[in-house]
């Protein structure tokens, strides 16, 4: 049930640009279609739920291969199933659901496409307990900056053609959808790296001097998304660009539920808090298509960049972007979903209740 929401709240249309920031605007990420694309194929995210003992933060962005079949529905797909096998494997450690949920996405969307189709995934996952690790495959990238240097430091591994061997291809060697012998890269992330950069190579292709200088010169990290984003379309907007900026020595672990049936969802939408019947990571015998209850209350905030009025208007260098992600209650809708599962040789029927609280349609 949790994948399905997911992968219905994820295919919601993203044209034009997106943006929210919270854990007190350490953290903002963003999506932006661009001037070229018809269709935004990223997709960019960040989930918070908790162990037994330990809080967790997971941050992800994934790219459709656009030159392959279905390439918006298999980000989709890699990003859904990711976050809710991670969610329900929470309890095997990090290292080992964060590989268990690559190899999840990728049979999952590999049912889909038989290869024809794919994404890239790159995620970050940071812990209360200071421990952060990243995973990709693909050529979505992770960077970092210590605070006594000026430059970013690419963490990930491109896994294309031209990264292993010198050519100048774009083709990948591996993807989220490729089917058999997927092998993920994931590594300890060092406690030095005081920021960390998520991005898709809308944002990425931007020369590697300009970028460290862009995050150099920001005061925060919705600084850096609105700059990155309004420099790739300054640069004519040629892909979808989506971006995730993390302060990780001021997050604060402290706005994480203490509440293992808990968990929240922050994507350019806003913000989705999920309150399950019980701690969706306790059984076993569960899948990762489990369907257990739970409860959505969805907050949608207030869109911080200009609004244009052509999608064909590149931002002003002026332009300024607000962090404010508050919203105003317009209307509640309550809907009723049931569905009928097997499980230990018994039928049960299942509620999920989603509760949306719309913000008004103002500008910021």
């Amino acid at each position: 049930m949790f994948q399905k929401y997911l992968k219905s709240h994820f295919s919601r249309s993203t044209i034009g640009r997106k943006m929210v920031a919270f854990n007190n605007s350490t953290v903002a990420l963003a999506t932006d279609l661009g001037l070229k694309r018809r269709e935004n194929q990223d997709r960019v995210a960040a989930l918070s739920f908790r162990s037994k003992s330990s809080k967790y933060y997971l941050i992800a962005v994934a790219d459709g291969m656009g030159g392959m079949k279905d390439g918006e529905e298999s980000a989709v797909i890699a990003l859904s199933s990711f976050f809710s096998a991670a969610l329900e494997n929470v309890e095997l450690g990090p290292e080992h659901f964060l590989k268990d949920a690559v190899v999840f996405a990728n049979e999952t969307v590999y049912a889909l496409t038989k290869s024809r189709g794919g994404s890239t995934l790159s995620a970050l996952l940071i812990n209360s307990d200071g421990m952060g690790m990243t995973v990709n495959v693909g050529d979505s990238r992770i960077y970092a900056k210590k605070s006594d240097s000026h430059e970013v430091v690419r963490l990930s591994v491109d896994d294309s053609l031209a990264e292993a061997f010198g050519s100048h291809g774009r083709d990948l060697l591996q993807f989220i959808g490729m089917g058999e012998g997927i092998k993920p890269h994931i590594s300890f992330l060092d406690d030095n790296y005081l920021h960390a950069y998520l991005m898709t190579d809308g944002i990425h292709f931007i020369e590697p001097n300009t970028l460290s200088d862009i995050v150099a010169e920001a005061d925060n990290a919705i600084q850096v998304v609105e700059r990155l984003i309004a420099i790739s379309r300054w640069c004519g907007g040629p892909d979808n660009a989506s971006i995730c900026a993390i302060d990780l020595d001021a997050f604060d672990f402290q706005e994480c539920s203490s509440d293992s049936t808990v968990a929240t969802l922050f994507d350019p939408f806003g913000v989705s808090n999920f309150i399950f019947e019980q701690s969706i990571n306790v059984d076993s015998e569960s899948s990762h298509d489990s369907d257990v209850s739970m409860e959505v209350i969805e907050k949608r905030a207030r869109q911080p960049f200009k609004k244009d009025k052509s999608q064909d208007v590149k931002p002003s260098p002026d332009d300024k972007v607000s962090d404010k992600t508050s919203v105003v209650s317009k209307s509640k809708v309550t809907r009723t979903y049931r569905k009928t599962r097997k499980r230990k040789n018994t039928e049960e029927e299942q509620q999920l209740k989603i509760i949306s609280l719309d913000d008004e349609d103002t500008e910021s």
